[in-house]
């Protein structure tokens, strides 16, 4: 896809190295946003950086686990977009979930993270899927108000449940529970 200047493109695996670079980019941005004083601490892990040898594994193989857009600018990746896809039930349908969505500063405002979204649902709708899906960081009020501009809507009905498996020493699930 080409629109004003901007090609949107699957990735290959030459653009490892500049995806990892990105995704140290997105890492640094999310890091230095401000956390609402009222928000629960949950102890997680720092976000992994998606190095070259993780994305040669996760989306580069035989069986990609996620799927990547690059954004170009005069032949300079200036964004990415990761995506996976997944089922709705409510639509009995194919869906696309959005992991990653990345423009670097130098870029914002000109249309790019717009052109990664568009071509995201005509990837969707060409496996005739009608839905995507994504979670946007409560503290990232430039995200929340660019997919506000693109008419998406937060999906109050449900809330995201994550549960980190694998790194424990002790069981998760007891018969007792």
């Amino acid at each position: 896809m080409k629109t004003a200047g901007i090609a949107i493109r699957p990735a290959v695996p030459g653009d490892a190295n500049e995806i990892s670079r990105m995704s140290q980019e997105f890492v640094d941005e999310l890091d230095a946003m401000p956390v609402a004083s009222d928000a629960p601490e949950i102890p997680e892990a720092d976000d992994i950086v998606l190095s070259p040898e993780i994305l040669a594994r996760d989306v580069f193989s035989a069986a990609p686990l996620a799927h990547v857009l690059i954004a170009e600018q005069s032949a300079a990746a200036v964004g990415y977009l990761m995506y996976h896809f997944g089922y709705w039930p409510a639509d009995a349908a194919p869906s696309l979930h959005v992991v990653d969505l990345f423009v670097r500063a130098g870029a914002r405002k000109r249309g790019v993270a717009r052109a990664m979204m568009e071509e995201a649902i005509a990837i969707i709708g060409r496996r005739g899927g009608q839905r995507l899906l994504w979670t946007v960081w409560d503290q990232n009020h430039p995200a929340i108000a660019f997919y506000e501009r693109l008419g998406a809507r937060f999906f109050s009905e449900e809330r995201l449940m994550t549960l980190r498996v694998g790194i424990s020493t002790r069981p998760i699930f007891s018969r007792n529970s």
